[in-house]
């Protein structure tokens, strides 16, 4: 019986963290559709920066280089369109 509770209780600690992590990132981040793409991307709430793309076969892909900055630049442009209207 000890045996099992500790492997129970050694299980929760390994998986608590990854649950953790993934509450917290959906704090930080948020889903929004890019209307010139039609794709997803995750952006942080905090700072408007664009992080993630998600793409056809339903990964998220972190964005560098001249991706992240290729997205950012088309999520800028809508939001100032969205803010004057």
């Amino acid at each position: 019986m000890k045996k099992l509770i500790a492997a129970l209780l050694l299980v929760s600690i390994i998986i608590t963290p990854c649950y953790a992590f993934n509450i917290i990132d959906n704090l930080i981040y948020k889903q929004d559709v890019m209307r010139s793409t039609n794709k997803l991307v995750m952006v942080n709430r905090l700072t408007g920066e664009v992080k993630y793309l998600k793409r056809d076969n339903g990964q998220w892909i972190e964005l560098t280089g001249k991706w992240k900055d290729l997205y950012q630049g088309m999520y800028n442009a809508q939001n100032k369109k969205l803010a004057g209207q």
